[in-house]
């Protein structure tokens, strides 16, 4: 029923950024513009995970004065990129160090291999192997990528959440979205399980993984995962929804984001979370 669609990044410089997620990882630049609002200039990036045609992107939001972002609890700690395979995790780990990106080993989280690495501002990225997963089929290459197409960045993997308190994002995960806890595992050096939601059986591609913690504090800023957005596969899934949340009265906000309706909730957290039409609106 959803799928993981987007995540929007603040960055403090986007050229510096957008090189990055393009040159070094191979992610294809859908545009680069300055968009205005009320009070200021935003200057935005749109990168798909696969050629143009891929559901899955990353937004890049620069805000150059912001300070620098602590993860904490309640927060989007980290998102991860599917690659093909245990061998691209390899060939990216060596471009990775190539490029002087900060890396870690190898290592496996719920069955499989992830490679954990640092954005340019310090965001905690993965890329994991989806050579084991069973679920949403991975996007066309893109033909202009500096990445060999075997190996490419094929979509968004799970989403990593940090709560204090998990039992309310969860409430709205299994509630609202209808995604189950299907598994949980154990990460060295975190207290507690880290708990799976999935949607539907869809594997990486539809997936939020919770750890809990109450002592660190988050600081905003950049390097920051401001939002996760999922997509609903039909547009009566998305009446649907929009029908459960008046039935429990969360508050939410409806807005038109590019050519797709989106619907804004956030939850006891203060996670903001995007539901996203799949039907353009006319």
């Amino acid at each position: 029923m959803y799928l993981n669609h987007h995540v929007e990044i603040i960055v403090k410089d986007n050229k510096k950024s957008i090189n990055f997620y393009q040159k070094i990882l191979g992610l294809n630049l859908v545009f680069h513009e300055t968009m205005k609002n009320e009070s200021r200039n935003i200057d935005i990036a749109k990168l798909s995970l696969g050629d143009e045609s891929s559901y899955s992107h990353i937004k890049l939001i620069e805000q150059p004065n912001a300070p620098q972002h602590k993860t904490g609890y309640n927060d989007i700690n980290a998102i991860s990129f599917r690659v093909p395979s245990n061998e691209s995790l390899y060939y990216y780990a060596e471009r990775l160090n190539q490029f002087d990106v900060v890396q870690y080993k190898l290592e496996k989280r719920n069955g499989h291999y992830v490679l954990p690495f640092r954005g340019p501002d310090h965001e905690e990225l993965y890329l994991i192997s989806n050579e084991q997963n069973i679920g949403l089929q991975t996007s066309i290459p893109a033909d202009h990528s500096d990445i060999n197409p075997i190996h490419q960045v094929s979509g968004l993997g799970p989403i990593y959440l940090t709560l204090s308190e998990p039992i309310l994002t969860g409430s709205v995960l299994k509630e609202l979205l209808q995604m189950k806890n299907s598994a949980d595992y154990l990460i060295q050096g975190v207290e507690g399980k880290v708990h799976v939601f999935e949607m539907d059986g869809k594997g990486h591609g539809a997936e939020i993984h919770i750890i809990t913690d109450t002592k660190t504090k988050t600081a905003h800023g950049v390097g920051m995962i401001d939002h996760f957005a999922i997509q609903v596969e039909a547009h009566d899934d998305f009446i649907a929804l929009e029908n459960r949340i008046n039935e429990i009265k969360l508050p939410y906000e409806k807005v038109n984001a590019e050519q797709y309706e989106s619907i804004f909730i956030r939850d006891m957290n203060k996670l903001l979370i995007e539901i996203v039409d799949n039907e353009p609106r006319e």
